[in-house]
């Protein structure tokens, strides 16, 4: 039977992030807990992960890391997006607050906007250090749910990476624990791997297009 999903973007927003929008919300933690936990029809639940908005703080932060972390022990089934830095995209009412209130700058070109991405922090309304810390938490976050290895790993490198999921998982789930992401060294490797990982992924289905493209045109 053919796996389906249930995608939901789960923002975890304190309600003095939500009131500098001018939205009313009721955001039921509890009931978002139990709404994964109970798998029916062979549903999963994907959940997509945002943070890095105005005024949020390190505790938030790690609140979401927290949540994230007991979803996936109660629901094995589910899965995680890594933790995804918020960007106020044009046309938004965060974009316009960021821009006057924070003196947040945006790129005037579209090429600028390469920039902006899930994985790079470029809120630099954020205190400094929150926003270095936030950069370590998404990095930290790709280690939250084995599915994300098992999904993308090549066969060559099969276990090489999944010996790094839970080897290095286990000292995420203790940094998390003890709140301790002061010194994590390993985060410009680990972006470096990933870089490569996606380069090369990229180059070798180009490659099989570019081949695909030739034998269409002379065939």
């Amino acid at each position: 039977m053919q796996q389906r999903f249930a995608v939901a973007t789960t923002e975890i927003c304190k309600s003095r992030c939500i009131a500098i929008v001018g939205l009313s919300a009721n955001i039921d933690l509890l009931g978002l807990r139990h709404a994964f936990t109970v798998i029916e029809a062979g549903i999963g639940a994907k959940m997509s992960w945002l943070a890095g908005f105005p005024t949020e703080t390190a505790e938030d932060f790690y609140q979401t890391l927290d949540l994230m972390l007991q979803l996936i022990r109660e629901n094995p089934q589910c899965s995680l997006t890594p933790l995804g830095i918020y960007t106020p995209y044009p046309g938004t009412e965060l974009y316009e607050i960021c821009k006057n209130d924070f003196g947040m700058q945006f790129p005037e070109a579209l090429e600028g906007w390469a920039e902006y991405q899930w994985q790079k922090n470029n809120n630099v309304y954020l205190p400094h250090g929150d926003f270095r810390l936030l950069t370590k938490l998404n990095v930290a976050s790709r280690f939250f749910d084995v599915k994300l290895f098992e999904r993308f790993g090549q066969q060559r490198l099969k276990l090489p990476i999944m010996a790094l999921y839970y080897t290095y998982g286990k000292l995420i789930r203790w940094r998390v624990q003890k709140r301790f992401f002061d010194l994590m060294p390993e985060v410009r490797i680990l972006n470096w791997l990933q870089d490569y990982y996606i380069s090369s992924t990229h180059k070798k289905y180009q490659t099989l297009r570019d081949k695909r493209l030739h034998e269409a045109a002379c065939g």
